[in-house]
């Protein structure tokens, strides 16, 4: 390279010491190597090197005099040093010893003082650096040799890789210091520090002191802090350093072997051979972004990584291919995700390709338990959970951090959502915490939010990956009603075409989508509300004429149908579909599959139900309302979710989304916001207006993470302060979000909930409290369960009072019954039929709101004891037929509130049949069959539906005996004629009343000689 006699620098890597017993510095040599040849390869040989033994005081000295006498005043110079640094603030260099206690930092710092530079960059990568207390360095005067203004600036700055107090990490993993390895990735020109085609001094600083706060090793998570201190005046910079060969020479024998695209390349990172054979199968090569996280997060290494790239970008594989190496290596891996339905998508496709190589997969939601077991004991490779049952568990379980090594967090920018993110923020905490104390778990984040991470990368200490590309370019775009279609290619150059509009007896919809179903295979159309879905359904499904949908239907159930079924069923017959919540799970599945692999339904019509990340891939989006039910328009990432399904690898070679605006004033804001737009950086849930943070303090006062002593407020306000809100606040110099007093008032709020009960050294939960926790209930709920069940006696307790006190929750009043005010009298008289504690029916309120929740408990009980869909909807839906009751969604989120009831009526009335209800009615309600046939439906496949159960019920089977006991043709009236359902329920039946133990064969009658 030509060189540059206006930069200089003095590089120092001081690993080998003359002090007996003194460990070699990890890491020095390297460090000072990698500097010089970094910058030797841009500016030439203007920079001096002094490794290991020549790095002597006398050697330090003479070259810092050196830099003073060749040096300028229109020069830049570089310094720095790395090695072992002492409490007392030297720097230990190779003549250390007992007759000389090393150089002291302060006189390094006083000598550059005598260095008449224009910029100063001084790096002190050892313990104990913490600030320089020596006077200011100087700025020196501009130069009179030029006679244009100086308009870069000048200054000086001094980082250190540590406060005066703490110790300099090393990572194994890095190869290098952590200070000097992020100021490598600065020096040679990271995205945040460029400024023009030149380096900003500051900006810099900023990113070495972010980066190496945020860094977390896979062996130390013990803090760090970079210092600084600057002297700057206007914009200083520097030149940007590129790495060539000298680099490559010097720095390659310290970095592990690069992954290539070929999959076989992971074999070297650890991944068995079947394992990387696999994955070529599945993908063919690795992409840019996968490649990144591999050899510059360094993720197979045990580092945590937060990797932001748009919907198909590959990212979730990143997750898949670091707990395939984590198994091979004996650990075990947890997939955290938002959804039981990313869950069982996660689970199948793991089950299906990591099964048959041994490796054991297991899920847990709050329908699928029955591997609960095996994740508490460590009896599984890989677990999927959604973040809640993850989050309730960890306060339950807290071991489970120790025997986790990897945790893969999908779609973490939920963390920002005001119904998931506290939870999850809650958890990661906890990781946090472990993390500092035992050094892993490894965090992976997936995010595809394109607003940034808001430092939620710093505070996991995770490497950012952060790529804007897709494999498959995407086209987007807003459509106003006079068919004008303005949108964005992967360049993002504007261009405007036409598409056609409302015509003759067409909508807008059919005629856009008559016009694209040409070309554009098959498209998924997004609608704001449920109605709103199987409306826009019926109207293309009529007006399009498509060939039906056969195989999708021969899938789906065929029994216990109820209004949305039917409908669904006739969309299929004409060749389209949609998919919302109100279909069961069974039904979703069918139109899943019949999207992605059968193809043929043609157009499905959706709520952002598929917006969340299920794989269903299309050619073109279009999204009609961006709105959610309530009003509340949706954020950008929602969005971008919703246009990512356009478009996947394989499937075509560019897609397209599609925003249809009301008028031209909406295109234009939907334009600028959506389509043009990026959005905020990811912001803590617990910032929001309103947020409750009792939970977090329950979660303090259960004294897990307080050694010794019940915690106090300040103990509280400390918790507090790992939060991710509270370093979100930090690294912007905003104010506390938790100070003492807020801590104060949610203790006082809990002590009067009797959910936290003062002690003489600080806070203790109450029983009450250790429910609310162990549930993760919000406690204003667990102080409406309790008040309640302690206004009733024991005889009170039934299973329609415990489903009554559920719908009084606020989880429960999320599930909207329409209901009118006049049916309340009805509903009233039927509950009581049903023994529902009076107490319970007046809490209910008054007017509609009373009658909804009436009807909810109507519509549970119903469930659980095996009426059919249809005659539910029909007793309880009147005349709506367009809105029918959401049966299973009240069932389901009922069964999800109840343990806490009962965990609640277990500390108020120690009945002894609450055991029993607390078991049984949340299965009931999950599978909606009477209380004698859960053990039986249990045990059956989804071939044998529900509807078979519902008809068992009418013939009065309701018991695996009387199941055993039943002819075939009773039976086979009950199944359909169906004889592999006919065997299914006799061989479940007989199992079960196996396993029940027959106490009258054992103990026979007694004598009069015996008792």
């Amino acid at each position: 390279m030509t060189g540059n006699p206006g930069v200089h620098g003095l590089f120092i890597g001081a690993g080998e010491v003359c002090v007996p017993g003194a460990p070699p510095a990890r890491h020095a040599a390297a460090d000072a190597i990698a500097l010089h040849a970094l910058f030797a390869d841009t500016i030439g040989d203007q920079a001096a090197l002094l490794c290991d033994r020549d790095a002597t005081s006398e050697a330090v000295t003479e070259h810092l005099a050196r830099l003073t006498r060749i040096s300028g005043p229109d020069d830049t110079v570089v310094f720095t040093f790395s090695g072992h640094g002492t409490r007392d603030r030297r720097l230990v260099t190779h003549d250390t010893g007992e007759a000389y206690a090393g150089l002291p930092i302060d006189d390094v710092v006083e000598a550059l003082r005598a260095v008449p530079a224009r910029v100063l960059l001084v790096a002190l990568d050892c313990c104990f650096s913490g600030m320089p207390s020596a006077r200011d360095l100087s700025v020196p005067a501009p130069s009179r040799r030029g006679t244009q203004p100086d308009k870069s600036g000048r200054g000086w700055v001094v980082l250190t890789a540590a406060t005066a107090e703490q110790e300099a990490r090393a990572p194994v993993e890095h190869g290098h210091g952590l200070l000097t390895y992020h100021l490598l990735a600065g020096l040679s020109g990271a995205p945040e520090v460029l400024d023009g085609d030149r380096i900003g001094l500051t900006r810099l600083v900023d990113y070495v002191r972010r980066q190496v706060g945020g860094t977390r090793s896979a062996t130390d998570a013990r803090r760090q802090d970079t210092t600084a201190r600057t002297g700057i005046e206007g914009n200083p910079t520097l030149p940007v350093l590129r790495p060539g060969a000298r680099y490559r020479a010097a720095h390659g024998a310290h970095q592990p072997i690069a992954a290539t695209a070929a999959p076989s390349s992971l074999v070297r990172h650890g991944v068995p051979e079947p394992v990387a054979a696999m994955w070529a199968r599945e993908v063919g090569h690795l992409n840019r972004l996968q490649l990144r996280a591999i050899n510059e997060a360094q993720v197979l290494a045990g580092g945590s990584a937060a990797v932001s790239a748009p919907t198909a970008s590959g990212k979730t594989a990143i997750g898949r291919i670091v707990a395939d190496r984590v198994v091979a290596d004996g650990g075990r891996a947890v997939f955290l995700l938002p959804t039981r339905a990313l869950v069982a998508e996660l689970y199948e496709h793991l089950t299906r390709t990591r099964t048959p190589l041994g490796t054991r997969i297991i899920r847990v939601t709050g329908e699928h338990t029955d591997q609960l077991a095996d994740l508490v004991t460590g009896e599984h490779d890989i677990a999927v959970l959604t973040y809640e049952m993850f989050t309730g568990l960890l306060l339950k379980h807290p071991r489970l951090l120790t025997a986790t090594r990897l945790l893969v967090v999908d779609e973490i920018h939920n963390i920002a959502s005001a119904t998931r993110g506290p939870g999850l923020e809650l958890a990661l905490m906890l990781v946090r915490l472990h993390q500092i104390d035992h050094g892993g778990p490894q965090v992976i984040g997936l995010s595809a939010a394109p607003g940034g991470f808001g430092d939620l990368e710093t505070w996991l200490r995770a490497t950012p990956v952060v790529s804007d590309l897709r494999p498959v370019p995407l086209l987007e775009g807003v459509l106003t009603p006079d068919g004008e279609f303005r949108h964005l290619g992967p360049d993002r150059i504007e261009t405007v075409d036409h598409l056609p509009g409302a015509a003759g007896q067409d909508t807008r919809m059919v005629a856009l989508l008559r016009h694209l179903i040409a070309d554009a295979g098959q498209i998924l159309v997004f609608c704001s509300t449920k109605r709103a879905t199987r409306s826009c359904a019926a109207t293309v499904g009529a007006a399009l004429d498509l060939p039906p949908a056969n195989r999708t239907l021969a899938d789906l159930p065929d029994d216990d149908l109820g209004y949305v079924g039917e409908q669904l069923r006739a969309r299929l017959r004409q060749g389209v579909a949609f998919h919302t919540a109100e279909l069961s799970q069974d039904e979703r599945r069918a139109v899943e599959i019949g999207f992605r692999d059968h193809r043929d339904v043609r157009v499905l019509v959706t709520t952002t139900t598929l917006a969340q990340g299920v794989n269903l891939p299309a050619g073109t989006v279009v999204v009609d309302g961006l709105e959610h039910p309530d009003g509340t328009p949706y954020s950008v990432i929602e969005y971008k979710n919703i246009a990512g399904r356009a478009g996947r690898t394989g499937l075509a070679e560019r897609g397209r989304s599609v925003i249809l605006a009301r008028s031209a004033a909406d295109a234009r804001m939907k334009w600028a916001t959506y389509v043009r737009g990026t959005g905020p950086p990811l912001r803590s849930a617990l910032r929001l207006p309103g947020a409750d943070i009792r939970r977090w303090v329950l979660h303090a006062c259960a004294g897990r993470l307080v050694s010794g002593h019940r915690p106090t407020g300040a103990d509280v306000t400390g918790f507090l302060r790992w939060s991710f809100a509270a370093h979100q606040c930090r690294m912007t110099d905003e104010p506390d979000p938790f100070p003492p007093e807020v801590v104060e008032q949610a203790l006082t709020d809990l002590t009067a909930y009797d959910m936290v009960r003062p002690v003489a050294s600080g806070h203790t939960l109450t029983p009450l409290g250790e429910v609310a926790v162990e549930h993760h209930l919000d406690p204003e709920s667990v102080a409406m369960i309790a008040d309640v069940l302690a206004e009733m006696g024991n005889d009170d307790i039934n299973g329609a009072t415990l489903i009554g006190v559920a719908q009084l929750t606020a989880e429960l009043d999320q599930v909207r019954f329409v209901a009118d005010a006049t049916e309340d009298v009805a509903l009233s008289q039927a509950l009581k039929r049903q023994r529902l504690a009076p107490v319970v029916l007046d809490r209910f309120g008054s007017g509609r709101a009373r009658a909804g929740r009436a009807k909810r408990v109507v519509a549970c009980l119903a469930w659980s004891r095996g009426a059919p869909l249809s005659t539910v909807e029909q007793a309880l839906g009147g005349s709506v037929r367009h809105d029918p009751v959401p049966v299973r969604r009240a069932a389901d989120r009922t069964a999800d509130v109840l343990p806490a009831v009962v965990g609640v009526a277990r500390l108020l009335h120690p009945v002894p049949k609450l055991a029993a209800l607390g078991a049984l009615l949340p299965r009931q309600l999950r599978l909606g069959v009477v209380d004698g046939l859960v053990a039986v439906a249990s045990r059956t496949s989804a071939e044998v539906g529900r509807g078979t159960f519902c008809a068992l019920t009418a013939a009065g089977v309701n018991s695996p005996a009387a199941i055993v006991a039943a002819s075939d043709a009773l039976l086979l009236s009950c199944t359909g004629g169906d004889q592999g359902q006919l065997g299914e329920l006799r061989a479940a039946a007989v199992r079960e009343k196996q396993e029940q133990p027959d106490l009258a064969a054992l103990l026979a009658e007694p004598s009069n000689d015996h008792p």
